[in-house]
């Protein structure tokens, strides 16, 4: 009976050590890949910053006003005033 009792706490010992030194590797292994992921997200901030930079200029009036002299853009329009009874009654 001793010897029974003594091949289970064995066999329950070198289990436990087992997925001990499974779930350490695996956390290495995860950590690893955590790394990975960070890098890239650190990367993909750069390049946010960099494309919302770009947007940003596009968006500025200054560049409208450089695009429109380098079109050849000169005339300014009028605006049109809807208080003028001409364009808002079709007689």
């Amino acid at each position: 009976m001793k010897k029974i009792y003594k091949i289970l706490s064995l066999l329950i010992f070198f289990t436990l050590v087992g997925l001990n030194l499974y779930f350490y590797i695996r956390g290495f292994v995860l950590s690893n890949e955590m790394n990975v992921f960070e890098k890239k997200a650190q990367q993909l901030k750069i390049e946010n910053r960099e494309l919302a930079k770009k947007v940003s200029a596009f968006d500025s009036m200054q560049y409208a006003s450089s695009m429109a002299a380098e079109m050849n853009f000169t005339a300014k329009i009028l605006p049109i005033y809807f208080e003028n009874l001409k364009y808002a009654l079709n007689r």
